[in-house]
């Protein structure tokens, strides 16, 4: 990876508390030099007091002020999703106004959203946008099938994306805990370092502690991020606490295994 790519990170999607969230980083050693992605759920219905699908992932709009915490090795995103894309800009400004100074951006979980709406929000600078409003475009399953699932053709639409957002994830599974496939990310993955120059880049698919070998092909060539969200799921749909710690100590051990041997 390009040194001035953005700093990697280690993610999990589906706090709904501050308790949730401090809980599970409290495993983080003082040394580890990764951020942790910590994703919301917000979308365009839940933001309005609409429920949908999955009541136990999607905190209700009240909640929003009182989710992210100051951490100092969090990135606090709401991964956003709609199906009124002519609303983004108001949304992505309201729900970042609503989920108060310590959220830093959003992960946008819409297929390539509209590039003239980001050039706003990082023109607007919005009030509470501590980290200058960082965006994560989520590549998912319609955004993969619109690119007919060739790593250079999606590589070519994410290019169009370069300093409109910071991080592409490669995320076939949608939070469904679908694994991912290790030869398409690779080639994803390649596509993307020779295509985009600011852009950090990762995949989601299935993770938790006890899969987390499968990442070490990747590991050995490149820098990226991961997230998890499906597998670290109890029964109940709520957020296994004790199943996101698990991920979140064997991922952080794993990246400065082969950082270090790097």
């Amino acid at each position: 990876m390009r040194p001035n790519r953005s700093e990697p990170y280690i993610g999990i999607t589906g706090f709904t508390t501050a308790g949730e969230i401090n809980g599970v980083l409290d495993v983080l050693p003082r040394y580890t030099y990764r951020q942790v992605m910590v994703g919301v759920l917000v979308s365009s219905k839940t933001l309005r007091g609409i429920p949908n699908k999955w009541p136990q992932r999607y905190p209700k709009p009240e909640k929003l002020s009182q989710i992210f915490t100051a951490h100092r090795k969090a990135l606090n995103l709401i991964h956003f999703n709609t199906k009124e894309p002519e609303r983004l800009l108001d949304d992505m400004l309201l729900a970042q106004s609503m989920a108060g100074p310590n959220c830093h951006g959003f992960q946008l979980n819409i297929a390539w959203p509209d590039k003239g709406v980001l050039k706003q929000y990082r023109d607007t600078k919005p009030e509470h946008a501590s980290q200058s409003g960082a965006v994560v475009l989520q590549v998912g399953s319609k955004a993969l099938d619109e690119c007919g699932r060739d790593p250079t053709k999606i590589a070519e639409r994410v290019h169009e994306y370069e300093y409109l957002a910071d991080f592409v994830l490669i995320d076939p599974s949608g939070g469904v805990g679908q694994e991912f496939d290790v030869d398409f990310t690779r080639q994803c993955f390649i596509e993307l370092e020779s295509k985009t120059t600011y852009m950090g880049f990762g995949i989601a698919g299935g993770l938790h502690a006890g899969n987390l070998d499968r990442l070490a092909p990747l590991l050995e060539d490149f820098s990226f991020s991961i997230d998890a969200e499906g597998k670290l799921r109890n029964v109940e749909d709520n957020l296994d606490v004790e199943a996101a710690k698990a991920y979140l100590k064997s991922a952080d051990e794993k990246f400065r295994q082969y950082e270090v041997a790097v």
